[in-house]
């Protein structure tokens, strides 16, 4: 009977040590514009990911944002900012809202500026809903030492810059054709 328990332990001290690795991985494979090297760490998230459930999502839609998946991106870091708590929803965020901002690029381009304003003025709304700690000095809301550096910073950039385009976007399509 004790061999059950020990064995649970043992699981569990597995995926702990893995979580780490595997996170760095995607950071790492990230940075590096690998997407098929994110969607793996990714996967390895997956499984039985009840410590910090929005990791694997949020990998998930770094490696599609790579891929130019855009909408399928943004699913998945909704999904990761469903799960993350206070302390990691910065960083999502910006991800989640510089998706949209690349959405909302597509749809200027496809000379759709109704569609890209919504999108833009979408984006803006992601940033709005963020916890004022996103925006303190050090832009992280208390979170801990891996999550990226500055997200409070990049999370303002992309709401300014989110606002110019929806501000743009919707005069275009005020404009007299």
């Amino acid at each position: 009977w004790s061999a059950l328990p020990a064995l649970l332990v043992l699981c569990l001290s597995a995926k702990l040590l893995s979580m780490g690795m595997l996170a760095d991985t995607a950071a790492r494979s990230f940075a590096a514009g690998d997407s098929a090297g994110v969607a793996d760490a990714a996967a390895g998230l997956r499984i039985a990911n009840f410590i910090e459930p929005y990791r694997a999502p949020f990998a998930d839609g770094d490696g599609l944002f790579l891929a130019g998946d855009f909408a399928a991106a943004r699913q998945r870091f909704e999904e990761a900012l469903s799960l993350a708590g206070t302390a990691d929803e910065c960083v999502v965020r910006v991800n989640l809202a510089l998706t949209i901002e690349r959405l909302g690029d597509a749809q200027a381009k496809a000379e759709d500026p109704t569609a890209a304003a919504r999108l833009f003025a979408e984006g803006v709304a992601v940033v709005d809903a963020a916890p004022e700690g996103c925006f303190d000095a050090g832009g992280e809301a208390g979170a801990d030492a891996g999550t990226e550096a500055g997200a409070g910073e990049k999370l303002k950039q992309a709401g300014e810059r989110l606002q110019q385009k929806a501000d743009a976007a919707a005069g275009e399509d005020t404009a007299p054709k």
